[in-house]
C-alpha cells in the first residue's frame, strides 16, 4: 500500500507536469521533431516539476492555506496509518481527519502547479511559434541568446531548418533545392518532413515541385560546343 501511494505521489507531482508540457507542445512542434537522449528527458521531468513546484509552494504559503490544512503530525499519522494496519486500527478516526487534512493540503499544491505548468507551456509553445518574429524583434543579443537556450535545444535540428522558426514573419514560406542521389535536382515550397528518432531526416515532401532536367542542359551544352568547333 505504502508503495502504491509513493507511485500515485511520483505520477502527480513528477509525471503529470512533464506529460502536460509535452502535449501542450506537440500543438507547436510535433513530437517527432523533439530529440533527447534519456538523462535529458529525465532532466527536463525533473526540471518541470521542480522548479514550478517550488513556485507553488511559496505561493501557496504566502496565501495561506497551507497553515490551516495538514500539519507535520497529520502527515506523520497518515503514513503511520498507511505503513501499519495495527496504527490505523487504533486511530481510525484521528487518521481520516488527518488524511482529508493532508489531501486538501496536496489540492492547494496541486492547482497552483498545473496551473504554472500550463502558463509556462503556453509561454514556451509562443516563443517557439513566432520564434523568428520575437528574435527579429529582440534588440540586445543576450535576450536574443536567452530566446534560443531557452527554444533551440528542445528540437531536432533539421526541424529548426525546415520550419517556419527562422523566417522572420509567418507568412512567408519555405522552398528548397534538393539533390536526390541519383543526381536529380528538385525545387519547391516544403509543406511536411519526416525525421527519424535521432533527428536525422528521412523525406521532405515538396509542393509544386520543378525538376531541373538537368539531361536536356547537358545536351544543349554539348550543342553549344559542337557549334563552337564549328565556326
Amino acid at each position: 500500500m505504502l508503495a502504491l501511494v509513493f507511485s500515485l505521489i511520483v505520477a502527480v507531482y513528477l509525471l503529470g507536469p512533464d506529460l502536460i508540457s509535452r502535449w501542450i507542445l506537440g500543438f507547436a512542434v510535433p513530437r517527432r521533431a523533439v530529440v533527447q537522449t534519456r538523462a535529458e528527458e529525465i532532466t527536463r521531468a525533473v526540471l518541470w516539476a521542480t522548479l514550478p513546484l517550488s513556485v507553488a509552494f511559496v505561493w501557496a504559503r504566502l496565501s495561506g492555506p497551507l497553515d490551516h490544512n495538514a500539519s507535520w503530525t497529520d502527515l506523520r499519522l497518515v503514513f503511520s496509518g498507511i505503513y501499519s494496519t495495527a496504527l490505523f486500527e487504533r486511530s481510525e478516526c484521528a487518521w481520516y481527519t488527518s488524511a482529508r487534512a493532508l489531501a486538501s493540503w496536496n489540492w492547494c499544491i496541486l492547482w497552483r502547479l498545473y496551473t504554472l505548468v500550463v502558463f509556462i507551456a503556453l509561454v514556451l509553445n509562443t516563443a517557439i511559434y513566432y520564434y523568428g518574429p520575437l528574435r527579429r524583434a529582440l534588440r540586445y543579443d543576450w535576450l536574443k541568446t536567452l530566446l534560443a537556450v531557452l527554444v533551440l535545444p528542445r528540437m531536432a535540428e533539421w526541424h529548426v531548418l525546415l520550419s517556419p522558426m527562422l523566417l522572420p514573419a509567418r507568412h512567408l514560406q519555405l522552398h528548397a533545392d534538393i539533390l536526390t542521389k541519383s543526381g536529380t535536382l528538385y525545387q519547391g515550397r516544403i509543406t511536411d518532413k519526416v525525421l527519424n528518432a535521432d533527428g536525422s531526416i528521412q523525406s521532405v515532401t515538396l509542393t509544386e515541385p520543378k525538376r531541373y532536367q538537368r539531361e536536356r542542359y547537358q545536351a544543349a551544352e554539348k550543342t553549344g560546343k559542337v557549334q563552337e568547333k564549328e565556326h
